[in-house]
């Protein structure tokens, strides 16, 4: 227990060495797991950061960590992403959930696209909301079971793409908030569409940064089937 530079550099470190090593440190997931309940926010997304880089190397080529059977893993993941609500954090709590069993990473998945869907009838927690539903259907595609919440997501979706355009003045400073807000809102939208694989033949004359990232990376992953229409506008 040093001071926060060495505290700061502990955390570093142990990103680092799991990113290059995630073998050497998957028999160690239950005391990392621990670190999520840990009281300060940065040795929290530090665990959050080191579980997701194990749980990417599990699924990729089964990285020695024994199966975790809590569903409720889900809560300490989120409650570690708390406050860092971009869409690299989403994907790291949905990263670390494939560290759980089969039977737990089914009922956590469920709790997740809950928690994705209280978080979307709140505006101030809406992006949020649609990147872990994103991240959740990015990971694991949904089930013929599943069709009709996919279809109610996709729909939802393209509402918030639709709606999300600030037509306040941006010159004015007190609605650029309101602009930021409607930003992230399609942003995040826009992530979800792309995750479901349903943005070939989206309207982007005027996507900004972000949408723009999270089609590129639908390309890369081959969940868009390219247009000359979205290259033009990309």
């Amino acid at each position: 227990d040093g001071g926060s530079m060495e505290r700061e550099s502990a955390r570093g470190v142990m990103v680092e060495l799991a990113r290059y090593f995630p073998g050497a440190f998957a028999p160690h997931v239950a005391r990392i797991v621990v670190q999520l309940q840990a009281p300060t926010p940065e040795d929290a997304r530090a665990a959050l950061r080191t579980l997701a880089i194990i749980g990417k190397h599990a699924a990729a080529d089964g990285a020695d960590a024994a199966p975790i059977d809590d569903p409720s893993l889900v809560e300490a993941l989120l409650k570690a992403a708390a406050g860092d609500v971009g869409a690299s954090p989403a994907r790291r709590v949905v990263r670390a959930l494939g560290l759980l069993s089969a039977d737990a990473a089914a009922a956590a998945w469920e709790r997740l696209l809950l928690e994705a869907r209280r978080c979307t009838r709140c505006p101030a927690t809406s992006a949020w909301g649609f990147r872990l539903a994103a991240a959740a259907f990015e990971r694991r595609p949904a089930t013929t079971a599943e069709a009709a919440s996919a279809a109610a997501w996709l729909e939802d979706a393209h509402a918030a793409v639709g709606e999300a355009h600030c037509t306040s003045c941006p010159a004015l400073e007190e609605d650029t908030g309101g602009c930021q807000a409607n930003a992230d809102l399609k942003a995040a939208a826009v992530e979800l569409l792309v995750a479901l694989g349903a943005a070939s033949n989206l309207h982007l004359p005027v996507m900004d940064t972000e949408g723009s990232i999270a089609v590129l990376r639908g390309l890369r992953h081959c969940r868009l089937r390219p247009t000359t229409a979205m290259l033009a506008a990309l």
